[in-house]
């Protein structure tokens, strides 16, 4: 663990470069690799930023130059998402911002991200940034690249964004070229301000959860909702885990996968959280295999996931096979879908149709 600095530094500090007051944490393990930042002030945690960079997604990146890249990686990127919400204040206070970075996300298979969504966002960390130093935000530095892994969009976005704000005289820049990475000094007019405190829509980057390499945000514990799936699998079936999660993210669907949850699962009773979990999500997609019959979590959450299938007047679990193991409770009898011979695209549907049977008021 590190920290830095020892006293607090003020907003045109940290624009100048500095990085506030915060805790660092590192974890490598099978899942891949964990990078954790908590920002303080006055003693007390602001917000957690956390990356986890999985173990497939290392692989497609890094290749053969293995986990020191990859660790130097997460964490350069994870302090860039922290040093840009803190000297924006793009964060409420007390929140867990955990994001997760998949093969998938490598691959650039991301959903597009609504130009207003990057236009609020901007302009509300412009806002920012005025409030807090009026007399001297016409001179500060504003480094915007940091925003464009908050939101999961390239840099290029960003500039694209800018342009636009510029043309419609709610933002001023010396210059629009390479703008969002160089420093310069980009400030937000009196014509955006009246615009965002007015007619803009009141979305933004505090409370906008995006499915990709982008930010999937921790509600607090009294705002969580049920999830609609809950994903149980063994380790040596993640990547079926994690391509599934993001299928059913990429259609709105809120799904549990441990991936999406590091920080929220951080310190926490696993025993009676878990049981939790797969007692009130909607549907338990579980993953089968040798490996999940003879594991304790697997288990675990088989045993909560049963529990609540006898209460239910309908299916619940929905099995997906990788071999013929039997589970211990499960009849044979019970229909289920074979992977591969069923695609993650097709589970992917035939789970949403189970949650649309649902939504009109007959069982499919």
């Amino acid at each position: 663990m590190t920290s830095t600095p020892p006293r607090d530094v003020s907003p045109s500090e940290i624009l100048a470069g500095q990085h506030p007051r915060r805790a660092c944490f590192e974890e490598t393990s099978r899942d891949g690799v964990l990078h954790i930042i908590e920002s303080f002030q006055e003693g007390k945690i602001l917000f957690t930023e956390s990356t986890l960079l999985t173990g497939t997604a290392a692989a497609m990146k890094f290749g053969g130059r293995g986990e020191p890249a990859a660790k130097h990686w997460v964490k350069e990127y994870n302090e860039q998402k922290a040093w840009s919400r803190r000297a924006f204040q793009l964060y409420e206070r007390g929140k867990d911002y955990s994001q997760t970075i998949s093969s998938d996300s490598i691959r650039g298979e991301l959903a597009p991200v609504p130009n207003a969504i990057i236009e609020e966002t901007v302009l509300r960390g412009l806002l920012n940034v005025r409030r807090e130093c009026p007399r001297e935000y016409s001179r500060l530095p504003m480094k915007l690249d940091g925003l464009a892994p908050i939101l999961g969009i390239s840099i290029r976005q960003i500039e694209f964004v800018l342009s636009v704000l510029a043309e419609e005289g709610l933002v001023e820049a010396p210059s629009l070229s390479g703008a969002a990475d160089s420093g310069e000094t980009i400030c937000i007019t009196s014509l955006g301000v009246r615009t965002l405190e007015g007619s803009r829509p009141k979305t933004s980057v505090q409370n906008h959860s995006i499915q990709q390499l982008s930010t999937i945000d921790a509600p607090p514990e009294a705002d969580r909702q049920n999830h609609d799936v809950a994903i149980s699998f063994a380790g040596e079936q993640r990547d079926l885990a994690e391509s599934i999660a993001h299928a059913l993210t990429r259609e709105s669907i809120s799904v549990f996968y441990d991936g999406f949850e590091k920080t929220t699962l951080w310190g926490r009773n696993l025993h009676d959280h878990l049981q939790d979990v797969y007692q009130q999500a909607t549907f338990c997609v579980m993953i089968i295999s040798k490996e999940y019959a003879s594991k304790v979590w697997p288990n675990h959450e088989r045993k909560a996931a049963q529990a609540r299938a006898m209460r239910e007047s309908r299916e619940y679990i929905l099995p997906i096979r990788v071999d013929d193991t039997l589970i211990s409770g499960l009849l044979e009898t019970v229909g289920y879908v074979q992977y591969p011979q069923t695609s993650v695209e097709e589970i992917a549907e035939m789970v949403i149709a189970k949650l649309n049977g649902i939504t009109a008021g007959r069982w499919e």
